[in-house]
């Protein structure tokens, strides 16, 4: 499997978190 770009992660491999579901966490976290 090739290294997918972090911008359209489908996939969420174990310690590879895209960016928007970081985002998502975070606020919701955060909220």
């Amino acid at each position: 499997m090739l290294p997918q770009p972090r911008k359209r992660s489908t996939l969420i491999l174990p310690g590879e978190i895209p960016d928007k579901f970081s985002g998502l966490l975070q606020s919701v976290s955060t909220a």
